[in-house]
This record gives C-alpha cells, sequence and structure tokens, in this order.
C-alpha cells in the first residue's frame, strides 16, 4: 500500500514511512528496498515495477443445497492474535507439522494464553 501510495501520489516519504507504523523514515526506507529492490524515492520514477501485495480477505462459502439463514453485523475494530509457523506443502510436510505445532502449543499453554488474554 505504501509502494502504490508512494507511486500515485505527491505523498512525502516520512509522512508515509509515519502513516504505516515506521518509526524513522530510514527504517521505512531500508524495508521498501529489501523488498522492492529500490529506494522509495526511486518508486516514483514513470515505468518503475512494484511487487504488489493485495490486503488480505476472508471468503464465506454457504453451501447452496439448503437455505441458510445469515445477518451481517457491523462490529468495532478488532485485534486478531496468534502464533505463527511456516510450513510447506512438500512430501506432506504440512500434514505431520500442523498437528504436532497444535500439540506444542497446548502443551506449553499458549493456547490457553490466547484464549484467556485477549
Amino acid at each position: 500500500m505504501a509502494a502504490l501510495e508512494l507511486a500515485a501520489k505527491e505523498a512525502k516519504v516520512i509522512d508515509v514511512a509515519l502513516k504505516y507504523g515506521y518509526e524513522t523514515p530510514e527504517s521505512f526506507a531500508k524495508a521498501f528496498k529489501r523488498l522492492h529492490g529500490i529506494s522509495p524515492t526511486a518508486a516514483r520514477r514513470p515505468g518503475i515495477s512494484l511487487k504488489a501485495f493485495p490486503r488480505i480477505a476472508f471468503q464465506l462459502l454457504l453451501p447452496g443445497d439448503r437455505d441458510t439463514d445469515y445477518k451481517i453485523v457491523e462490529r468495532k475494530a478488532f485485534r486478531v492474535v496468534g502464533k505463527a509457523i511456516k510450513v510447506s506443502t512438500k512430501d506432506g510436510e504440512n500434514f505431520k507439522r500442523i498437528p504436532e505445532f497444535r500439540m506444542e502449543c497446548n502443551r506449553e499453554g499458549i493456547s490457553e494464553k490466547l484464549c484467556n488474554d485477549f
């Protein structure tokens, strides 16, 4: 989003850095260059290609073979918390590692802490 804003608008790098949660323009520039391979200032040049990461979206699928009652409710902003793990689908690693990860979280009390603290 920051890259698109820099490319499309006349926003100052410092303003974009602060808007997207960076403490300094330097830390923003370092992260930007690591991701895009160019500086934030260079992103303003015509014809520059930037990487795009769409916002996360959730999709609700409802089976079409029966009536389903639903209601869309607006809620205040909320925080989503969790514990991350990176796994591969190669050789079915995900089918082994994810259940192990869940048991580990339960055994170490992480699951309970996440449910109780948030």
